[in-house]
């Protein structure tokens, strides 16, 4: 199982990032600039959290679950009405 990346998108939520990820043994992702200290730094939220998801990496965000869900619904909807029918 691959390890979680933690996504912190201020400075603020570093102190949980590090507790988290001595827990889980995590590795935090930091918004750059804002964010230092991380283990990796991005740019585009959308397209980091995306590339996490698309490669089956968990994701641990600290930050709002209905931004979460903004930007990786692109990949959970179906491209095709019919689609859904698949999922029966």
């Amino acid at each position: 199982m691959k390890h979680p990346a933690i996504i912190v998108l201020s400075p603020e939520e570093m102190p949980l990032a590090r507790k988290i990820a001595m827990a889980t043994g995590a590795a935090v992702h930091g918004l750059s600039p804002r964010v230092c200290g991380g283990s990796e730094t991005f740019k585009d939220a959308r397209a980091h959290l995306q590339a996490l998801f698309t490669a089956g990496t968990p994701i641990i965000a600290i930050m709002a679950s209905g931004a979460v869900i903004r930007l990786l619904a692109p990949l959970l909807a179906p491209q095709n009405p019919y689609d859904l029918a698949k999922l029966d």
